[in-house]
């Protein structure tokens, strides 16, 4: 299992590396989101910023994710890559599973490091930017995992960006109302224990049954 995963993360961490534009792309759309705001809104408006920065820094996560998302196996699926890898002998569900985890690595990983930085300018103190860092850091792996496995369903059509749009905003809706949540009571004082519990629980069978439908979607797209 641990030498399939490695493999495949280490094969999509080089070829991300020489893709630098891809991996740039999501950050900097999330950069310019969050950036534009305090601008738009001005200083006087800062109780209005901060009451809207729990959506304002969900939406840009959500939105800059969706970006890349079909890059999960869309280059693999074209080169005939996702077709070795299914007749390759070796275990599709940790295969994909491997490149699911490489994706968020590679596109969500820097939102969430560049995270504190950004909840600054909007308001939050600087150790409430921690907090959002880490609400983001258990949040963000699920719109990974979700998204990866709509991309399999779709993964065979010409120009399905809008059809992956449509299929994967629905599902992510869950994650940002309690996304948008856990901020806002961040900034109220109250405590994250509960809401905390349900993204990590939604993370672990995310994990679990996400690379099952994937896998079952490609072998359907590879037949």
């Amino acid at each position: 299992m641990f030498r399939v995963l490695s493999a495949v993360m280490i094969r999509d961490f080089k070829v991300g590396m020489r893709n630098r534009s891809e991996i740039l792309m999501p950050l900097v759309f999330f950069l310019i989101i969050i950036s534009l705001f305090p601008l738009g809104l001005g200083l006087e408006n800062q109780k209005l910023l901060l009451a809207a920065a729990p959506a304002i820094l969900w939406i840009a996560a959500l939105l800059s994710t969706i970006l890349v998302l079909d890059r999960v196996f869309k280059n693999d699926f074209e080169d005939g890559s996702l077709e070795q890898m299914a007749i390759s002998g070796e275990s599709l569900y940790f295969i994909i599973l491997g490149k699911m985890l490489s994706h968020w690595i590679l596109t969500g990983l820097p939102l969430v490091i560049f995270s504190p930085i950004l909840a600054v300018m909007l308001g939050f103190t600087l150790t409430q930017s921690f907090y959002v860092a880490l609400i983001l850091l258990v949040g963000t792996p699920l719109l990974s995992l979700i998204g990866a496995m709509c991309v399999a369903l779709i993964v065979g059509l010409r120009q399905a960006g809008l059809l992956l749009s449509i299929i994967t905003l629905p599902l992510y809706v869950p994650v940002l109302l309690v996304g948008v949540q856990l901020i806002s009571r961040l900034e109220e004082g109250h405590s994250l224990s509960s809401l905390m519990l349900i993204l990590i629980g939604g993370d672990l069978a995310a994990i679990i049954l996400a690379p099952l439908v994937t896998t079952f979607a490609i072998r359907m797209s590879l037949d």
